[in-house]
């Protein structure tokens, strides 16, 4: 299956989670924003997202600077 992570297209496993993908990316659930097909996905339902050929995900982070 292929969707678009952060704006790049990669190939994906149909039975990859959320979690996996956060830890291929080093990303920490706590500092992410969790955006998929334009929805933003409040922590406590990442377990319920599952992936569908052509979905587009963003992995949105903050950080602070001066």
């Amino acid at each position: 299956m292929k969707i678009k992570i952060n704006g790049q297209i990669k190939d994906l496993d149909f039975d990859i989670s959320i979690f996996d993908l956060m830890h291929q990316y080093k990303l920490n659930k706590d500092a992410v924003v969790v955006e998929l097909n334009r929805k933003i996905y409040r922590k406590d339902e990442l377990d319920a997202i599952s992936f569908n050929d052509g979905d587009e995900l963003e992995f949105i982070s903050f950080f602070g600077g001066g």
